[in-house]
């Protein structure tokens, strides 16, 4: 079964017991710092809050997934990749949700422990089980905050269990993040039409893009291959066009944008440099610029295109 990490870090939606063990300081006994119990009706209001949350993920309504989720908050993938922002990761869980219809949670064990009345910490295994009833499994830490009378989602960790570890790193490699520019894709202006075609390649190794451009005065395309480079855990990208020039870049990720640092060397010889980023709108839009655009050390005007998809 295709696995995605963030789906195990829902294993928060379900609660347990916590225990309480005394620590040794300098070889001596002493009791742990008190913490003040829960109110009941804190305790009562998560619980109903989780049991919404996995009601919510078994249906797959992703706006319903959210809501439980604070503004600000941030997710460790099983892969050990960190994701920042509720709108980033909310596009992770509509891939997820679209590759893997139908799943379901079930519980196996959890913990719960409340640090203040106001932040409770889950953690636990649990089984994901898909449409055809095959199972997998993974554990979690979840850190829930009560934020205006409302208990959300501040702090996730999904964290394979170490037989499963390899075999999780090569269902889901990190290419995959980048899968929603798969497809192909327009973009018109008025001096412009730019068709854009990307696709799997070498068993999922690389993403190659072929960019078509044409107008009235002319006609060219570009081809740019990504992958990831283990060395410095980041994305890499090399193009080269039909006109005899290439270059490469390196990306970062910032909130939800993906940010490619650029150098080109031109046909003349002349070497160019520009900050490109990718955005994924939503399923059938992507958001590209150009900026900070030099050729020659001669600065050149940004460049805005939206693509929407056709395929």
């Amino acid at each position: 079964m295709s696995r995605f990490g963030f789906g195990f870090l829902l294993a928060a939606l379900f609660l347990s017991s916590s225990a309480v063990q005394s620590t040794a300081v300098w070889g001596q006994e002493t009791a742990p710092p008190v913490v003040p119990a829960p109110a009941a009706a804190n305790v009562a209001e998560l619980q109903a809050t989780i049991d919404k949350y996995v009601a919510a993920y078994s249906a797959g309504t992703i706006d319903a997934v959210m809501s439980h989720w604070a503004d600000d908050a941030d997710f460790v993938d099983i892969r050990g990749r960190f994701h920042e922002g509720k709108d980033l990761i909310s596009a992770l869980f509509r891939r997820g949700f679209a590759n893997n219809p139908g799943r379901k949670l079930e519980l196996k064990s959890a913990a719960r422990k409340f640090l203040t009345p106001d932040v409770a910490m889950d953690d636990g295994i649990l089984e994901l089980i898909d449409a055809s009833g095959d199972k997998d499994s993974g554990r979690y830490t979840v850190v829930w905050t009560k934020v205006n009378g409302k208990w959300l989602i501040r702090s996730a960790r999904d964290i394979p269990l170490e037989a499963e570890e390899a075999a999780a790193a090569e269902q889901s490699p990190p290419l995959e993040e980048l899968g929603w520019l798969v497809g192909k894709w327009e973009a018109k202006s008025e001096k412009h039409q730019i068709t854009l075609d990307c696709d799997w390649q070498l068993d999922k190794s690389f993403l190659v893009q072929t960019f078509h451009v044409k107008s009235a005065e002319d006609d060219f395309r570009v081809v740019t291959y990504i992958a990831f480079d283990p060395a410095e855990g980041r994305f890499r990208s090399w193009f080269f066009d039909s006109r005899s020039g290439f270059g490469g870049g390196s990306w970062t990720k910032r909130g939800n944008v993906y940010r490619v640092a650029i150098v080109s060397v031109l046909p003349d010889g002349q070497i160019g440099s520009s900050l490109m980023t990718w955005e994924s709108i939503d399923a059938d839009t992507l958001a590209w610029q150009a900026l900070e655009r030099e050729v020659g050390g001669e600065p050149l005007p940004d460049a805005t295109q939206k693509y929407v998809r056709t395929k």
